[in-house]
């Protein structure tokens, strides 16, 4: 096990912008007393169904498109784009079965970011059928990170219609809207969804949260159309406990308990205030990239040096702390650079406070980003982490910072971290981080066992131990013979 003491001997900028953004529902299966995503058509032109609509190129931070078809009537359907007014399909001959689909968007060799629409419509099948119905389900795009986007279901054309959910009776028939595994839900503060073409013979519908197995209603259920939303800062729960949102049908003191119903437009939205404490139960979870009113972040340090990854942006300076970005790596030192200017959000960063405490970050109207990002120079990157991560065995060319000591050595990285990696052979490991040019960091760093000898010439240039005349040993200057 190496420990490096870590010796300050003492060199951009990045900004980010993210527009706040919306969470659309990924809907997912129902239960068997309820039917999704119908689809009729009854002529093969002017049948189209808008599924998704972009407006700032947005389809170009997308790898792939998934939806499900079942109960496939007569004919066969096609999902295709928009370039303009100008309607291409998926492929030639249109998709015939029930089943799973996915597009791969990378291989249609077109620029993604002028798609303004994806689009679903019936298809002609042998020159013959015209008409027929199909289920579809389980539409979202797909980042390459894993993040979803759900539908924005729009009116179809004259020749078609689309119905969102029919249920048959007030048991089984929950629709599964969101889910969520690590507690995502607390990242939101309102649900918004829109009803329409509920007729008053339909019963009322509702919409609920999941913690565990048990099922809770917002509310007592919705009667009328229009756009509804719920507070969800007013639920009194914790939301990193809710698994899933859900929507159904809903009996009416044991009447009508089937029914027909459109839901569009149903998404969360929040990430208004964005408060960070270092060691929370619930650390910062991946969501969409969004814009925070204010966002802050808390850490106790015991130690003056330590690494740094927010997921929003750092604008501003602070009294008692520097940052430092990796400039090179060279003669076994590495070299920092003092920030000058904002640190975009999801870059890892070196700091050194003027004294232990309490390291507090503020901000308002910053970029929050879902996923860290590499800062690399050459063959080193530092990276970072906004949750733990394992590196406890097999990461040689790792080394990271705590106790104000440079490790290489197996470790844990805490949310909110960073840590360095070298070429898999770098040879010797890094013996001192330099943040200028004075000569203070010709001090020693020793083994933790004190058993290894490190060499400079007065030039503070390492040397090996063969090295004769004026060298430094162990931070002491002495003549070898």
């Amino acid at each position: 096990m190496k420990k490096f003491l870590l010796t300050i001997i003492a060199f951009v900028s990045i900004t980010m912008s993210a527009d706040a953004q919306k969470l659309y529902a990924t809907p997912g299966e129902c239960g068997s007393n309820a039917k999704v995503g119908n689809y009729t058509w009854t002529a093969n032109n002017n049948n189209l169904l808008p599924v998704f609509e972009f407006k700032n190129g947005e389809l170009a931070n997308y790898t792939k498109l998934h939806f499900t078809l079942s109960n496939l009537k007569d004919g066969t359907v096609r999902m295709g784009y928009f370039v303009g007014s100008t309607f291409t399909e998926f492929g030639n001959n249109g998709f015939g079965s029930n089943g799973s689909k996915d597009v791969d968007l990378t291989t249609l060799g077109i620029d993604l970011s002028k798609v303004t629409k994806i689009s679903f419509g019936g298809r002609t099948f042998n020159e013959s059928a015209t008409s027929g119905s199909v289920n579809l389900s389980s539409v979202y795009l797909l980042k390459a990170s894993g993040e979803k986007l759900g539908p924005s279901y729009d009116t179809p054309a004259s020749n078609a219609t689309f119905i969102d959910y029919t249920w048959t009776d007030t048991n089984n028939n929950l629709w599964t809207l969101f889910e969520f595994t690590n507690g995502e839900l607390a990242n939101y503060t309102t649900l918004t969804f829109t009803i329409n073409e509920k007729t008053n013979e339909d019963g009322p519908v509702r919409m609920g949260y999941y913690v565990g197995s048990a099922f809770t209603e917002f509310g007592n259920g919705y009667y009328s159309d229009g756009s509804k939303t719920v507070d969800l800062t007013a639920l009194n729960i914790d939301l990193s406990t809710v698994t899933k949102i859900a929507f159904g049908g809903k009996g009416v003191d044991g009447g009508i308990k089937n029914g027909a119903v459109n839901l569009r437009n149903v998404y969360l939205e929040g990430h208004k205030e964005l408060a960070l404490t270092d060691g929370a139960a619930y650390p910062f979870t991946n969501s969409p990239d969004f814009t925070a009113t204010s966002a802050t972040y808390s850490r106790t340090c015991s130690s003056q040096w330590g690494t740094l990854c927010l997921p929003f942006e750092i604008k501003g300076t602070y009294d008692g702390v520097t940052f430092y970005s990796l400039n090179k790596v060279e003669d076994d030192v590495m070299y920092f650079t003092p920030v000058s200017g904002s640190i975009a959000a999801g870059t890892p960063v070196v700091f050194k406070m003027n004294a232990t405490g309490t390291l507090s970050i503020s901000e308002s109207n910053v970029a929050v980003v879902s996923n860290p990002v590499d800062a690399v120079n050459g063959s080193w990157t530092m990276q970072g982490t906004f949750t733990s991560q394992d590196f406890m065995y097999g990461y040689s060319n790792y080394y990271y910072i705590a106790g104000d000591k440079f490790w290489n050595d197996g470790f844990t990285a805490a949310p909110y971290r960073g840590w360095f990696v070298g070429p898999a052979t770098s040879g010797s490991a890094p013996y001192r981080i330099s943040t200028g040019d004075d000569t203070e960091g010709l001090q020693y760093v020793e083994q933790e066992d004190g058993s290894v000898k490190v060499y400079y010439d007065i030039q503070g240039r390492k040397a090996d131990s063969t090295r004769k005349g004026l060298v430094i040993e162990n931070g002491k200057l002495m003549m070898v013979k």
